[in-house]
């Protein structure tokens, strides 16, 4: 199952070759054997994901943004990933807060840089244990301001929750 796959069938066969062993059978008896379909069954499945919650502060050179920008490409992605995104605590099975913000950098002339510091934890519910966490410093973005800059950087850090936060989780889940 992968993506957004709900649906799956198990498909249960049976192995006449088994069945027949290793006991010495009459060529009549072999071509009736080998011109049957064995029989089968096929088991629909439907299966359930699990449930996230994502949760978290987005900060851009200490100011809480309105529009969070990782949150949405988070989702986005655990989403393609196959798991539900959920709007309510008790609804879901797994946590993810995110915690980014910006500081300010240096300034060369009219370009400024601007640094992410990103902090990815995913907990399950249940008993309250981390599955994985995963941190990431120092994602540079550069603009006319200090303010634009953090914004480039908050761009850049989208790929790295999917090179490496997505990955890190979907091996651990």
């Amino acid at each position: 199952l992968s993506g957004r796959s709900r649906r799956s069938v198990i498909r249960a066969q049976l192995d006449l070759d088994a069945i027949a062993g290793d006991q010495p059978y009459d060529p009549a008896s072999l071509l009736m054997l080998s011109s049957m379909n064995p029989p089968y069954i096929d088991i629909p499945l439907n299966v359930a994901s699990q449930s996230v919650l994502i949760d978290g502060v987005e900060r851009n050179l200490g100011v809480t943004l309105d529009m969070p920008l990782l949150e949405p490409a988070l989702r986005e992605l655990l989403t393609e990933g196959g798991l539900e995104c959920v709007d309510e605590r008790n609804k879901a099975d797994l946590l993810v807060t995110v915690n980014a913000g910006t500081r300010k950098g240096n300034r060369m002339g009219t370009l400024h840089f601007s640094y992410l510091d990103l902090s990815v934890s995913v907990k399950r519910l249940s008993d309250n244990t981390e599955i994985c966490e995963v941190a990431e410093s120092n994602i540079k973005g550069a603009g006319g301001s200090f303010s634009q800059a953090g914004i480039k950087a908050y761009s850049k850090a989208k790929k790295v929750l999917e090179d490496v936060v997505l990955v890190e989780l979907m091996k651990r889940l």
